[in-house]
Formats: C-alpha cells, sequence, structure tokens
C-alpha cells in the first residue's frame, strides 16, 4: 500500500539557541527563513524575533521581526556571521540583514545575466502593514486600499547579504476578489514552464478572512510584478478530506512551501489542527495549481512530544535535495516559561529533518510473504536510448522485476517482460532495471 514517509528528526535538534537577553532573537530563530546548500556551505536566512517587554515600546508584531543570517560546514551545527549592516542596541556588531521581514525567502537564480541579482529574496508586505502604509506612508511607501493588488518588494543581491530594492506588486484580475493577506513562504524559477508570464511561481500562506486560511499562488515573468491565481486558496481545508474541515483557528491550512521535483510539484503544508498543533503534511500536483492531498492525517513532520522545542508548531522551508538525502529544515515552535507579559512565551528554534532521496512515499506488499504488483499511468518513452532507474529497498529474500506494457495490446514488449527482468536486489537509491546488458530501453513511439 502506498505510505506517506515521516522524515527522521536530527538527534542533535534545535539547531541553534534562541539569542542571549536583548538580542533580536531573544525569543525566536527561524519563526520562517530559508537554508541554501551554496558555494561549498550551507547558508541560512531566518526570522528572529523578541517581542517587547513591560515598560518598553510597543510597535506592531510585524515591527518585532528582524533577519538574521548564519552559516554551517556541515547544515547542523550553525554559527551566527556578523554582517555589520543594522544597528541594534547601538552597535552593528551583529548578524541582522536589513530589509527581509516576514518570510525571508532567498533564492539563488543562477539564470539572470546580471551577477547583481544573482540572489533574489521578497518582501510580500502584511495586511497590518498595508493598513499603516495607506495611514501615514509608513515604511516610505504609498497605498490605496481600493486597488485590486498588494506591494512587494523584489530584494536583489551579488552575495546575498548586500540588497537593492525594487518596488513591485501582486494584482488580483478581473473579478477575483482580494484576500485579507498573500504572503509566499517558497518562491522557485520554474524552468520547464512554456509560458513566460509564469516563469516564477510563489507558494505561501493566504487569508480570505481570520477564520478562513489556506495557500496562496501567485506567478511573475520576472519576480517582481506578480498576478494572483484566480481560483485560491489552492489548498483548501473546506476540501482536505472526509468529513470536510470547518473554517476557524482549527481545520486550517497554514503556511505552504511548494518546490518543483522530478516532474511534479510537491507541497509541504501547516495542517493546523488547533494553534497548539501545527505537523507538515503532503500535497502533489503535475500542473502547479491542482493538488491532491496525498493520505491526509499522514506527517511528514509531525510535532514533538510536550516539554520539546517543537511540541506546537512546525515551520516549514523549502528542502534541499542531496545525492543521497533529502534535508527538511524547519522551524519548531513552543512555548515556555517565564510567562511574556502574562501569557506563556512563544518560542521558535530551527530544527532538520531527513528522509531517503525520492522517499516522501512509498509503496509496499501488504503481506510481505506474498507477491504483489504496481501499474503505472501510460507514458511514453525518451525518444533517445535510456534506461529505468528504481530506488528500492528489497529485504533479504525479497526481489523487485519491472516489464512495460504496451498501453494499446496489455502485453509486454518484446524483450521486456517481466521473465527477461533481471531481479533488483537489496536497498539501492538509483538500480537501473536491465532486460538486455546495456540495460537501455527500446524506442517505441506509442505509450506504454
Amino acid at each position: 500500500g502506498l505510505k506517506v514517509e515521516t522524515a527522521v528528526k536530527h538527534p542533535k535538534n534545535p539547531l541553534m539557541d534562541t539569542g542571549p537577553a536583548g538580542s533580536f532573537d531573544e525569543d525566536r530563530v527561524f519563526n520562517t527563513g530559508t537554508v541554501l546548500w551554496d558555494g561549498g556551505k550551507y547558508r541560512m536566512w531566518y526570522v528572529g524575533i523578541r517581542e517587547p517587554r513591560r515598560g518598553e515600546p510597543q510597535p506592531p508584531w510585524w515591527d518585532w521581526i528582524r533577519c538574521g543570517y548564519a552559516e554551517s560546514d556541515d547544515g547542523i551545527h550553525w554559527k551566527r556571521v556578523r554582517v555589520g549592516l543594522v544597528e541594534w542596541n547601538g552597535s552593528r556588531e551583529n548578524n541582522i540583514v536589513p530589509h527581509l521581514r516576514h518570510a525571508p525567502v532567498m533564492i539563488r537564480d543562477e539564470h539572470d545575466p546580471d551577477p547583481r541579482r544573482r540572489y533574489k529574496s521578497f518582501v510580500f508586505w502584511t495586511s497590518g502593514e498595508h493598513i499603516e502604509i495607506a495611514r501615514s506612508g509608513k515604511y516610505d511607501k504609498q497605498y490605496d486600499p481600493r486597488d485590486e493588488l498588494f506591494l512587494m518588494d523584489l530584494l536583489t543581491s551579488a552575495d546575498g547579504i548586500h540588497f537593492e530594492q525594487h518596488a513591485g506588486e501582486v494584482r488580483f484580475p478581473g473579478e477575483q476578489v482580494k484576500p485579507v493577506s498573500t504572503i509566499p513562504n517558497s518562491v522557485f524559477r520554474d524552468d520547464l514552464e512554456t509560458d513566460p508570464a509564469r516563469r516564477f511561481k510563489g507558494y505561501g500562506f493566504m487569508s480570505l478572512n481570520l477564520r478562513r486560511r489556506g495557500t496562496s499562488y501567485v506567478v511573475s515573468p520576472d519576480a517582481q510584478h506578480w498576478t494572483a491565481h484566480p481560483d485560491m486558496p489552492l489548498l483548501d481545508p473546506a476540501v482536505r478530506g472526509t468529513p470536510p474541515a470547518v473554517g476557524g483557528p482549527t481545520g486550517q491550512v497554514h503556511d505552504t512551501v511548494c518546490f518543483p521535483y522530478e516532474g511534479y510539484y510537491l507541497a509541504l503544508y501547516q495542517d493546523q489542527h488547533d494553534p497548539g498543533n501545527m505537523p507538515i503534511e503532503l500535497a502533489v500536483s503535475r500542473d502547479a495549481e491542482t493538488f491532491q492531498h496525498v493520505l491526509p492525517g499522514s506527517k511528514v513532520i509531525p510535532v514533538g512530544d510536550p516539554g520539546d522545542f517543537d511540541a506546537q508548531t512546525i515551520l516549514p522551508s523549502t528542502p534541499i535535495i542531496l545525492e543521497r538525502e533529502i534535508r527538511l529544515y524547519y522551524g519548531g515552535g513552543t512555548v515556555r516559561q517565564p510567562p511574556l507579559k502574562g501569557r506563556p512565551r512563544d518560542v521558535a528554534q530551527p530544527g532538520l529533518a531527513t528522509l531517503r532521496r525520492d522517499g516522501f512515499t512509498s509503496i509496499s506488499l501488504a503481506d510481505p510473504r506474498q507477491p504483489g504488483s504496481l501499474v503505472t499511468i501510460p507514458f511514453r518513452l525518451p525518444q533517445h536510448p535510456s534506461s529505468l532507474q528504481v530506488n528500492a529497498n528489497c529485504p533479504p529474500q525479497s526481489r523487485l522485476r519491472a516489464e512495460l506494457i504496451d498501453h494499446a495490446t496489455g502485453k509486454p514488449l518484446p524483450g521486456c517482460s517481466l521473465a527477461d527482468c533481471q531481479p533488483v536486489t537489496g536497498n539501492q537509491l538509483d538500480a537501473t532495471v536491465g532486460w538486455n546488458p546495456t540495460g537501455t530501453l527500446p524506442r517505441t513511439t506509442g505509450l506504454v
């Protein structure tokens, strides 16, 4: 049967401590964030939060947020890197990166011919920030709430530290209703997209109202001028499972990251059972906009046990795909004592969970003592000679064989039957299925 694999949490979790008293990240580290494998090292941009204490000025929550920067040689042991760009408590001796705010999404764009634009990040302004901009011109911006758009900034950089701002927008064309907010948690350049107007894709949090949240989807030709999909939310809790979930603080889809993977688009989304139970589940799409929930209720990253750093909330980020494993960096949230402003203190720290390569889901025998079979959907073989690769873990005394079936006749292609197949055994991430000495697939113009 089909199974959603649960990622294995790293024994060194949490990967970083919260900052010392008075620091910008005293309460939360990696409330959201991005980790890239870049230039032979791991690089992290994370939301750091320090809530105002009693007797201090009380700005709105979106002004508590700063972006911190850290690096690691192995992705496990992290060090904050001082960049000296922002003053905090009278000193620039800190790791704050300017301009990045609520969700510091970072991509490295190798296709941009201008090296000064190699790194791209994005500020999609929150509903509260839009209100303040409209009232007072805060953040040196202008906004009219009657316009069918939201403000955003594209940030470009040669090094991921020093950024140039470019004003952009998210438009809601036609009769589409403008939501309360749209905050992508992930952005990527889709090199397989044939429509240049949809070259960049962004997925994340959105709120139609305070009792109905779901997954946003916006597209752009240049990462600066965005258009919202007309049928948001793409992942809607009202249709997530059976029975349908109701709106409200329970049964919501919250933060979502989406990324292309081996011809599919995979989404890791927060399933908000309630504000104190927000694990990560899986959805999949073939066209980037029509998603299917994969076994709702199955957790890719579950919340931790009571007392763990991630006992309540898992905040997803775009995975890092390595040769043998998939690294899922996430923000783990819980509450801690002593209380802050009369309530328990919200704390977040970064964690890591891993899957084997291609291991988001698996198919296994219902009864390991009996043989089983699986038939794929029809597909066309590539025109040039290629091979069939499988990722399989065959227990002792078991083996895997495959055959290619002609879609028109329902019969195996000559030389590619189960009887012709050389069995795959053992635990192999990338085994070649062979029916002949070369292991190449036959040439055919039909579906198999």
